[in-house]
């Protein structure tokens, strides 16, 4: 069974991100699409998605929802930038799906003071070539 594109999507990302040791150490088992009990931050949600068929592959849209503990944003636009710049190097092919692009085409910032806590939504945009067979 040829797995969905944005399963494909997902698990490529959580695996090169997790394969930087400095998104490791940052994220560790924190990149998920669930928010368990007790989820300690920071976390990065792997949410909606959007998918749309096009010739040669499939569009994905993905949105995320990168939450840390801090005061002000610039610990939270430092791990924005790490996971950005991971991204500029590209995605490992799967057996099914090459994943031709992918970047963080929109950010949305927001800090809660009461909370001691920023967030990031984003919205991921890739294309996955779907090889002929």
């Amino acid at each position: 069974m040829i797995p969905h594109p944005i399963a494909t999507l997902k698990a490529a990302l959580r695996a090169h991100w997790l394969a930087r040791p400095d998104l490791a150490a940052t994220l560790g088992d924190r990149i998920t699409e669930t928010l368990p009990p007790g989820l300690g931050l920071p976390f990065l949600l792997m949410g909606e998605a959007l998918c749309r068929e096009e010739p040669g592959g499939s569009e994905v849209e993905l949105t995320l929802w990168l939450v840390r503990a801090e005061e002000g944003t610039a610990g939270l636009l430092a791990l924005l930038a790490a996971l950005d710049a991971a991204l500029a190097g590209g995605l490992p092919a799967g057996p099914h799906h090459r994943i031709v692009s992918a970047r963080i085409a929109e950010a949305r910032i927001d800090h809660d003071p009461r909370e001691g806590r920023s967030e990031a939504r984003l919205r991921l945009r890739a294309f996955l070539e779907t090889p002929e067979e």
